[in-house]
């Protein structure tokens, strides 16, 4: 009985001292004390190039409620920052390890002068992002839309589930497991697309018309993104459903296409909304102009 406690007592600690070690602003292992906040490397780097940012003159999407976490935590730099200063984190303590570092290399300087000094050339001198503060603000809140919407963990949830069954078993369900992860990759994006302000000033006409033009077009554009995440390319849903309903020609094609799209998986994601906003994406022709095509032929 007194080994069991001892035992539970040490898997306690063993928790205590595991969560005391995390990062307060993102919640990862291996933390520790920087800048007067306990902290991971990531978010210490972080803060000391974001330590300027004034909060004052900038606003969060989503009215300072992002959840920062190790795989969010790139998405809203402006809650990031307050959440260092909340566990925190002091600017000024920033300045004195600059001013110390400073000091140092002054001295470096001072005591090799006599070595010739050979400049750096600036490679990137016409290479300079033009984006603005907040430019680069509204992209970073585009793509947290973006992966706060994204279908990928159900669609995992149901290869998963898919996977569970005998092999047999799972080529019977293909065709129906691959049409679930169709209709969740299409349906993944209306939340998406309700969610951006741009959007919520529309008219609900408008609104209805751009849905109705281009969510086909940009759920397949979409598919893209999903299917890499999600890893559905290697599962039997994929292998054996997809051709069943789309036949082989169309499968290879879109394996095709999945290969040759930028591998750089944040440009399309801020493609998405720039498409579903695009007039040019897809015509729209309605069911009594095909019938009337048809009687005249």
């Amino acid at each position: 009985m007194d080994l069991n406690k001892q035992i539970s007592c040490s898997i306690d600690t063993i928790k205590t001292n595991k969560l005391l070690l995390q990062c307060k602003v993102c919640e990862t292992d291996g933390a520790q004390l920087h800048y007067g906040g306990l902290c991971c490397v990531s978010c210490k780097m972080f803060f000391r190039r974001n330590a300027t940012f004034d909060l004052d003159a900038h606003q969060c999407v989503f009215r300072e409620k992002c959840d920062i976490t190790i795989n969010s935590r790139r998405a809203c730099r402006y809650c990031r920052l307050q959440k260092c200063l909340e566990i925190g984190m002091q600017r000024e303590l920033l300045r004195a390890s600059h001013h110390r570092r400073k000091k140092i290399n002054e001295q470096i300087v001072s005591s090799s002068s006599s070595l010739n000094t050979i400049h750096t050339i600036d490679l990137l001198c016409n290479d300079r992002s033009l984006l603005t503060d907040e430019q680069r603000c509204c992209l970073s809140n585009v793509i947290n839309i973006y992966d706060t919407k994204s279908p990928v963990s159900h669609i995992r949830y149901l290869l998963s589930i898919q996977s569970k069954h005998p092999m047999k078993m799972r080529l019977k369900m293909a065709k129906t497991t691959i049409l679930e992860i169709i209709i969740s990759m299409y349906q993944g994006i209306r939340p998406l697309v309700e969610i951006l302000p741009e959007f919520q000033t529309m008219t609900r006409y408008d609104q209805c018309e751009l849905i109705e033009r281009n969510l086909s077009y940009v759920g397949g554009f979409n598919g893209i993104i999903v299917f890499r995440d999600a890893e559905v390319p290697l599962s039997t849903a994929f292998k054996n459903g997809f051709p069943l309903i789309y036949g082989s020609t169309i499968v290879d094609d879109a394996v095709t296409i999945a290969r040759r799209t930028d591998n750089d998986v944040t440009l399309i994601k801020l493609l998405i909304p720039i498409l579903l906003f695009s007039t040019s994406c897809c015509i729209h022709i309605p069911s009594n102009v095909n019938n009337n095509c048809k009687n005249k032929l």
